[in-house]
């Protein structure tokens, strides 16, 4: 587990669930303003996003996780 991206993820007030998620599948998928708010902090740490087409209002934060 990468203890920067988990201190990240905590930081940014994430849902446990959602950080478990993240931290086992290296991606989760968040609300766009949670998205929005935390965009910067996510991108400096190698994150990228991509809108799901199916899901208004919903984004796909993929992190690179290191096992």
């Amino acid at each position: 587990m990468n203890d920067k991206i988990k201190e990240i993820l905590v930081e940014l007030r994430l849902q446990e669930d959602d950080i478990n998620e993240i931290l086992t599948k290296g991606e989760v998928i968040v609300d766009i303003l949670t998205a929005k708010d935390f965009a910067n902090v996510f991108l400096e740490n190698g994150a990228s996003f991509s809108c799901e087409p199916d899901i208004d209002a919903l984004v796909k934060v993929t992190m690179p996780i290191k096992k």
